[in-house]
């Protein structure tokens, strides 16, 4: 059940009710101000993005202020979202005498840093609640709002992780202004692809701003958070009925078939660019919605509006790991694995629409790739 509390038309406010019987609760707020008032007598350790942490005085003073407040600056990126990065966080938990009831525990910080915190969560004393406040785009409408836990291990992306129900959310639109063009974009991957899969009404949203929505002021006005909050909405109403992935057709897979050996490679090959989560997610968007094209499943406008929008963002077409079409398609081979031996591959068939495809072959993925590169050349 997804029950919307508060009918704002920008700071909506979610109840999500899974069918594991806890409620999560998304709203609007100052972070600063719930530690100062809402939180006042209790004790608190925050784990908090380390440039977050330095962006602003108000953190150090806060600090002063609350005598029982604990923030402890974190510099995690996707390399280093490991077993013993997960150790690290749970013996600064266990160090600093946190309670299991009464205490405050915060993940202030990108959805790395936000999946490897709600672990520790989960993990510790069987599970403590955790408070996700989200600090990048992509934070806000991916990381925070999902159930899943998870590390890096071996080489594969979340290889070890959980479902983890006991957490809320404070969206502090404040927090977005930390970043810079490039974070944007990463959380415009998530947006770009729901809008595409499951809402022509965002997307449109998008292109009316796609001068814009790179720019970490956009995301301070209001259209910036309608984007925002409908982006949460639509994720909300396809996460709610299915928390544990019983049913693995999902729609929200989409733009996730190619792209986590991608995301991956990139960071382990040497010589080699990152690829960011959002940026592979969205460039995945790009190449399944040709495949959908070239099957005769989406029209020829709906592509060029999807190829439009990609190439005001920019998911990096031209990056050199995307020449090599075995990676791409050993990530599909794992990701059916995934879903139970199927390819269960979201494809649109218009921009607001999809269904699945199950007979994907490597030639017909591989010309798709080749399109998405020379779309690249014409853009240059």
């Amino acid at each position: 059940m997804l029950e919307v509390i508060k009918r704002d038309p920008v700071f909506t406010e979610f109840i999500m009710r899974s069918s594991i019987e806890m409620d999560v609760s998304f709203t609007w707020g100052s972070i600063r101000e719930c530690i100062s008032t809402k939180w006042q007598d209790k004790k608190i350790i925050g784990f908090i993005d380390s440039k977050v942490y330095e962006s602003c005085d108000s953190w150090q003073a806060l600090e002063q202020k609350h005598e029982n407040l604990l923030l402890i600056p974190t510099n995690l990126v996707e390399s280093k979202k490991q077993v013993d990065s997960l150790l690290a966080c749970l013996e600064r938990i266990e160090s600093s005498g946190f309670s299991r009831r009464d205490d405050v525990l915060l993940a202030i910080g990108g959805g790395v840093l936000m999946d490897l915190v709600s672990l520790a969560a989960n993990l510790y004393r069987r599970g403590v609640a955790v408070v996700k406040v989200p600090t990048t785009l992509l934070g806000f409408v991916d990381a925070s709002i999902g159930i899943k836990t998870g590390v890096n291990f071996e080489g594969q992306r979340n290889r070890l992780g959980t479902y983890y129900l006991n957490y809320d959310v404070i969206y502090d639109q404040s927090l977005l202004i930390t970043l810079n063009s490039q974070l944007v974009r990463e959380g415009l991957g998530e947006i770009f692809k729901i809008a595409i899969i499951k809402s022509n009404a965002l997307f449109i949203m998008l292109e009316e701003s796609a001068d814009k929505i790179t720019d970490p002021e956009f995301f301070q006005t209001v259209e910036g958070a309608k984007i925002i909050g409908l982006s949460v909405q639509l994720m909300l109403e396809e996460l709610h009925n299915n928390p544990t992935e019983t049913n693995l057709k999902r729609c929200v897979d989409f733009g996730h078939s190619f792209s986590p050996l991608v995301e991956m490679q990139s960071i382990s090959l040497p010589n080699m660019m990152p690829i960011p989560h959002g940026l592979a997610v969205g460039a995945d968007c790009i190449i399944t919605s040709i495949i959908a094209y070239n099957r005769g499943l989406l029209s020829i406008d709906a592509l060029e509006r999807i190829n439009l929008l990609g190439q005001s963002i920019d998911f990096l077409p031209s990056h050199p790991i995307f020449h090599q079409d075995e990676i791409m398609w050993a990530s599909l081979m794992d990701m059916s694995i995934h879903r139970g031996g199927a390819q269960n591959l979201p494809v649109p068939t218009s921009i607001g629409a999809y269904t699945f495809v199950q007979d994907l072959e490597f030639d017909e993925m591989k010309i798709a790739v080749s399109a998405f590169r020379e779309n690249a050349k014409k853009c240059t």
